[in-house]
C-alpha cells in the first residue's frame, strides 16, 4: 500500500509540473503573439522546448522542475525589435504598455530605500536623510549632483549628524558605489542647506519638518564638523 501510495504522489506532482510548464510555454505564446500583431512580423515557429515535458526530473531536482519547462521569448522579441526603426517611439511605447513595464525618470526617492536599506536605518534617521534630500531638491546648486550621490550623501551627512562623528560603513559603499571621499562635496554642501534651512524664502522644508508628524528632524544640531574636515 505504501508502494502505492508514493507512486500516485509522485505521480500527481508530475502532473502539476506538467501543467504549470504547459501555462508558462501559453502565455509566451500569446506574448510573443501579441507583439508580432504590433510589428506587424510574419509568423515563426514558437521558441518553445518539449524537452522539459519529456524528461522526467531527477530524485533531487523537485525544486528545478518548474523552470525547465520552457525557454524565454527574450531572444525573438530581441530580434523583432532589432528589425524595427530606431526612430519609430510610438511603436515602442505601444509595446511597452502591451508589456505592462512602469518606467520612469530617475529620482533621489528611487535610491533612497535601497540605500537607507543597507545602512539599517531607524525612522529617525529615514526623516532626517528626507529632510536633507528635500533641502536638496530647492537649491539649484544640487543640480549638478546625480540623484543617486543626492540619496547617499544625505544618508551619509544624516548619519554623521545623528551620531557626532563621521560613519559610512563598508556595507553602505558597496549599495551605494560611493566612497566617503566622493560624498564630501554633496555631504557639505547640505550641512550649509541644513544650517540656513530656517532662514530665507524657502523655509517651507523647514517648517514641515520642524513639526512631530516628521520626528522635528529640521531641529537637529548640523554636522559642521564636515565643514572643518573639508576645509582642513
Amino acid at each position: 500500500m505504501e508502494n502505492m501510495r508514493s507512486e500516485n504522489n509522485r505521480g500527481a506532482a508530475m502532473e502539476g509540473v506538467k501543467l504549470a510548464s504547459e501555462a508558462a510555454a501559453n502565455t509566451n505564446r500569446r506574448a510573443l503573439r501579441d507583439i508580432k500583431n504590433i510589428l506587424g512580423a510574419p509568423h515563426q515557429p514558437q521558441a518553445v522546448s518539449k524537452r522539459g515535458l519529456q524528461e522526467k526530473p531527477a530524485a533531487g531536482a523537485k525544486s528545478q522542475a518548474g523552470a525547465v519547462g520552457h525557454r524565454p521569448v527574450t531572444r525573438k522579441f530581441a530580434a523583432i525589435l532589432q528589425q524595427t526603426q530606431p526612430a519609430n517611439a510610438p511603436l515602442e511605447r505601444t509595446i511597452v504598455d502591451r508589456l505592462e513595464f512602469n518606467m520612469s525618470v530617475p529620482t533621489p526617492y528611487c535610491f533612497m530605500r535601497r540605500f537607507l536599506k543597507a545602512a539599517g536605518s531607524d525612522k529617525k534617521l529615514e526623516l532626517l536623510s528626507f529632510f536633507l534630500i528635500e533641502l536638496s531638491l530647492v537649491d539649484y546648486k544640487m543640480l549638478k549632483f546625480q540623484p543617486s550621490m543626492l540619496a547617499a550623501a544625505a544618508i551619509y551627512t544624516a548619519q554623521c549628524t545623528l551620531n557626532g562623528c563621521v560613519s559610512w560603513s563598508k556595507c553602505c559603499e558597496l549599495h551605494t558605489k560611493y566612497s566617503e571621499e566622493q560624498l564630501m562635496d554633496c555631504s557639505t554642501m547640505m550641512v550649509e542647506l541644513h544650517r540656513g534651512a530656517a532662514r530665507g524664502k524657502l523655509t517651507g522644508v523647514h517648517r514641515k519638518y520642524s513639526t512631530f508628524k516628521y520626528g522635528c528632524a529640521a531641529k537637529s544640531e548640523p554636522a559642521a564638523f564636515l565643514l572643518d574636515a573639508r576645509r582642513a
